[in-house]
């Protein structure tokens, strides 16, 4: 699985950001005031933020699609931690869903979604190589919604 989309990322390299040095990675790091995963780091330093599939992942840089407000890990951070959006206090926010809801990534680097609308969060990765290698694959769109379903919040 991580062998497709480490050839999708050697491919289509318009949509990343450009590396960036470790220490950007670290003034990034206190400025946002958390301590990044390995797996995140090794993201920056490799890509500095991108756009797989339908989804933004925001870095150090911007990359087209990102609106200039939320083009960076610290704006998008800062906006979803003003809001006190649900069970982000201890999160970094690199993306959302396109819904406004913020995907971050925990002290252990595990990746969540927090839903605004039903005061829940889902645990989309174990780390955040494994949310790329679903988001590529369009897997963590089921783990978005298995909670909602089972809990039977779509039913009519």
């Amino acid at each position: 699985m991580r062998e497709k989309v480490k050839i999708y990322f050697t491919k289509d390299s318009n949509n990343f950001a450009g590396a960036v040095k470790d220490f950007q990675i670290e003034k990034l790091q206190k400025k946002v005031q958390l301590e990044f995963s390995h797996a995140y780091k090794k993201f920056l330093l490799l890509y500095g933020g991108a756009g797989i599939k339908d989804l933004l992942i925001c870095g150090l840089r911007y990359i087209y699609g990102m609106g200039k407000d939320f083009d960076t890990l610290d704006k998008n951070t800062a906006h979803y931690k003003k809001d006190n959006f649900f069970g982000t206090k201890e999160w970094y926010i690199p993306s959302d869903d396109g819904f406004g809801n913020p995907i971050g990534v925990d002290k252990e680097g595990k990746v969540w979604m927090s839903d605004h609308d039903f005061l829940n969060v889902t645990l989309l990765a174990n780390d955040f190589e494994e949310f790329l290698c679903k988001v590529y694959l369009e897997d963590y769109i089921d783990a978005i919604y298995a909670y909602d379903w089972q809990e039977g919040k779509y039913d009519e």
